[in-house]
C-alpha cells in the first residue's frame, strides 16, 4: 500500500504544474457538481399555499411556520407562499390558529394598533365599520364552497337628522371554488342581517364574482319555493331511509334501490272556531215583569118605536136603557239569564300535509331467487311480501292515492358497474417526474465530466512518468544491447532468477530475436533493460562507465 502511494505521489510530481492545475480543477468541478446535485435532488417539492399576499403577512407566516418546523419557500415576487408537499393542510391549520393570513380583510384587530390620541369620532366610526365588515367576511369565507368574500356596509349616523329615517344596507361579493352556491345566498343574507343592528334581510344584496345577482330585495315567493323544495327533499330522504332500513336485513344492502317522490301541501292555514257548551249553563239573573189592567164601559140603548118600524116591548116599559161592560187583564213576564262556557280556538298552521306519495323499488332478481325457500320458485310471491313491507314502512294510504311499484330485474355485476376510473401508474408517478428529470440531468452531467475530463487527466497522471521512462528505455535499449554483444542469454537455456519459468523457449539466440521475443511478451522497455542488467551486471557497469567517459 505504501509503495503504491509513493508511486502515485511520484507520478503526480512528474505531471508538471499545468497538468496538476488541470487535475485539481477537474476534481473541484466534480465535487461541486456532486454537492450541488445532491442538494438540488434532496430539495423537497413545494406546493402553493396562498397567493396574492401582503409582505407583512408573508413575514408573519414565515415566522409561524418556522417555529412549527415546516419548510417553506416564497416566489421572486413575494406574493406566493409555498410549503413542502404534503404539509399544506397542517400549515393552514397552524396559520388559522394564529389568524393568518390577514390580507383578506382585517377584523376587530384593527383596534389593537389604533391609538386614541388625536382620534376623531369619524375615524372611530370608520374603523368600527371596517372591523365589522372584516369579521362578517371571515365568517362567510368559512362556508363550504366560498373561497373569498367582500362585505360593504352602509350604516346611517344615528345623530344626524337627515339619516334618521334611513335604514342600513349591505352588499356581499363572493368568489367560489367552482361550485354552485345559489342555494346558500339566502343563508348569507340572514347571517349579514343578524350581524348588523337594524339591518333587514331584504336590504342585503348578494353577488358572485362574475356579477350574477344571487339574492336582492324582497323575495318572499322565492323563499317559499326554496323552503318547499327543501321540505320535500327531506321527506323523500326520510321515507327512503325507512324503506332501506326495512329491506336491508331481508335482501341485503346491495340488492335493492329505492326512489321516493312526495307531493306536499305547504299552504299556510289559519282556522278560528268558537265552541259553546250548553250543558254547562249557570243561572246568572232572573227578571220578572207583572202587568194588570182593569176597564169598565156603559152604553145607552134606545127602544124601537113605530117611527122606527120596530115593534116595542108589550110591557110598556121605558123605551130607553143602558149597558155596562168591564174588562180585566193581567200579564206576567219572566226573563232568566244563563252563563254558558265558550271556547274559542284559533289555529295557524305553517306545517305541511302529504298529498300523495309514490315509491319505486328495484330488487336484484338473482339474489331474490337465491333467498327463496326450498321448493318455492315463484318470485312474484316474494315481491308481494316486499311490497307489503314497504307499504307499512312508508305509511302509504290507498285513500290518499299513494302508489308503489316493486320490480325485480337482473343487476349488473359489481365489476361492470359504472365506477370512477382508478388512477393509473402514470398518475402515481406524476409527482416524481420532476425529481427523476433532475436526477437524470445531474447524472448525465456527472458522467460527462468524469469520462471526458477526470478520466483522461487521471490516466495521464498515472501513465505520464511511466511513458517517459519507456520512451527513454526504447531509445537506450538498442545501444545497450549492442554493447552487450553476444552475451544475451539463450532463451532455450536456463535463465537466472527463474527467467526460464517466466518466458517460454522460443529457440532464438540472436540479439534482435531476443529483444523481439521480450517485446512480444508485452514487457515494457524498462523491464527489458532490467532483465538484461540482471543477467550480466558487470558488463552493464562497464558499458555505463564507457558512456560516462565518452560524455566527459
Amino acid at each position: 500500500m505504501a509503495d503504491q502511494l509513493q508511486t502515485l505521489i511520484g507520478n503526480l510530481k512528474g505531471l508538471g504544474t499545468a497538468r496538476l492545475v488541470a487535475l485539481a480543477a477537474a476534481l473541484v468541478t466534480i465535487v461541486v457538481l456532486v454537492a450541488g446535485g445532491s442538494w438540488f435532488m434532496s430539495r423537497p417539492t413545494y406546493e402553493t399555499l396562498y397567493v396574492g399576499l401582503d409582505r407583512d403577512d408573508v413575514n408573519r407566516m414565515g415566522i409561524v411556520l418556522s417555529e412549527a418546523g415546516i419548510s417553506y419557500d416564497i416566489d421572486t415576487k413575494g406574493g406566493t407562499f409555498l410549503v413542502e408537499a404534503g404539509q399544506t393542510s397542517r400549515a393552514r391549520m397552524i396559520l388559522a390558529e394564529k389568524g393568518l393570513p390577514g390580507s383578506a380583510g382585517a377584523g376587530y384587530e384593527l383596534f389593537d394598533n389604533l391609538g386614541t390620541l388625536g382620534l376623531t369620532s369619524f375615524m372611530q366610526e370608520v374603523t368600527r365599520v371596517r372591523a365589522l365588515e372584516g369579521e362578517i367576511a371571515r365568517t362567510i369565507q368559512s362556508v363550504t364552497g366560498i373561497k373569498a368574500a367582500r362585505v360593504h356596509l352602509v350604516i346611517p349616523d344615528d345623530g344626524g337628522f337627515r339619516d334618521r329615517d334611513r335604514r342600513p344596507t349591505a352588499s356581499v361579493l363572493i368568489r367560489t371554488n367552482g361550485s354552485d352556491i345559489s342555494s346558500k345566498a339566502m343563508g348569507i343574507r340572514h347571517l349579514v342581517a343578524a350581524a348588523v343592528p337594524g339591518l333587514s334581510r331584504s336590504d342585503v344584496t348578494v353577488l358572485d364574482a362574475s356579477g350574477k345577482l344571487l339574492a336582492a330585495g324582497e323575495d318572499t315567493f322565492g323563499d317559499a319555493i326554496s323552503v318547499s323544495l327543501d321540505l320535500e327533499k327531506n321527506v323523500e330522504n326520510e321515507l327512503a331511509q325507512k324503506i332501506s332500513d326495512a329491506l336491508r336485513p331481508y335482501i341485503g344492502n346491495q340488492n335493492f334501490r329505492v326512489s321516493v317522490n312526495a307531493e306536499l301541501d305547504t299552504d299556510r292555514k289559519q282556522v278560528e272556531e268558537t265552541i259553546y257548551d250548553p250543558d254547562s249553563r249557570v243561572e246568572r239573573s232572573v227578571q220578572v215583569v207583572r202587568t194588570q189592567d182593569s176597564s169598565s164601559q156603559a152604553e145607552a140603548i134606545q127602544n124601537t118605536t113605530v117611527e122606527q118600524n120596530i115593534p116595542t116591548d108589550e110591557g110598556g116599559t121605558d123605551s130607553n136603557s143602558s149597558q155596562k161592560t168591564q174588562e180585566n187583564s193581567e200579564r206576567r213576564e219572566e226573563t232568566t239569564n244563563y252563563e254558558i262556557n265558550t271556547k274559542r280556538v284559533a289555529v295557524v298552521s305553517n306545517g305541511f300535509s302529504v298529498k300523495r306519495l309514490s315509491v319505486a323499488v328495484v330488487v336484484n332478481r338473482e339474489m331474490l331467487a337465491k333467498t327463496l325457500p326450498e321448493g318455492v320458485t315463484d318470485v312474484d310471491e316474494r315481491l308481494q311480501k316486499i311490497r307489503d313491507m314497504i307499504f307499512v314502512a312508508a305509511g302509504l294510504q290507498e285513500e290518499r292515492g299513494d302508489s308503489i311499484n316493486v320490480t325485480a330485474i337482473e343487476f349488473l355485476p359489481e365489476d361492470l358497474e359504472m365506477a370512477p376510473v382508478e388512477a393509473g401508474m402514470g398518475e402515481d408517478v406524476q409527482s416524481y417526474i420532476n425529481t427523476a428529470i433532475k436526477a437524470a440531468a445531474f447524472l448525465g452531467v456527472a458522467l460527462l465530466v468524469i469520462f471526458l475530463g477526470l478520466r483522461p487527466l487521471a490516466r495521464a497522471a498515472i501513465a505520464g512518468p511511466q511513458g517517459e521512462a519507456d520512451t527513454a528505455a526504447d531509445a537506450f535499449e538498442p545501444d545497450f544491447a549492442s554493447e552487450l554483444g553476444g552475451g544475451l542469454p539463450d532463451i532455450s537455456g536456463a535463465a537466472p532468477g527463474g527467467f526460464q519459468a517466466d518466458l517460454p523457449d522460443f529457440g532464438a539466440s540472436e540479439n534482435g530475436d531476443y529483444l523481439q521475443v521480450l517485446r512480444n511478451q508485452g514487457m515494457s522497455a524498462k523491464e527489458r533493460l532490467e532483465i538484461m542488467i540482471d543477467y550480466d551486471e558487470e558488463r552493464a557497469v562497464q558499458v555505463l562507465r564507457r558512456w560516462l567517459n565518452e560524455a566527459a
